[in-house]
């Protein structure tokens, strides 16, 4: 009985554990999502975009990454060395990633 009691109690404390793992991968990958937001918009602004358009275009994208990029690939991503390149897998899902949003910049 004490030795079902002790294995209880760890498999409870391994889901505790488990689950603040994910709440803390959850808010560095909001926290990713903020930063990369920001950039994205300060690269539109130079482009002379109007500003309404900029901010709903970025809110899109930032929208499609979370949807559809892990915290470790939003990881990888953050990581990179300018000019070095993501893996290819990564950059397969990139190719896709904001198409929906490419509409928000036209004319």
């Amino acid at each position: 009985m004490k030795q079902l009691i002790l294995a209880l109690g760890a498999v409870g404390m391994l889901s505790t554990a488990a689950l603040a793992q994910d709440k803390k991968e959850t808010e560095l990958k909001t926290e990713l999502l903020k930063n990369a937001r920001i950039e994205l918009v300060d690269q539109l602004k130079t482009m002379s975009l109007e500003e309404a358009k900029v901010n709903q275009f970025a809110d899109c994208y930032i929208a499609d990454l979370d949807k559809n990029l892990s915290y470790t690939e939003l990881k990888e991503l953050d990581g990179l060395a300018e000019g070095k390149q993501p893996s290819e897998d990564l950059q397969k899902k990139l190719s896709t990633l904001g198409m929906d949003c490419a509409k928000i910049l036209e004319p």
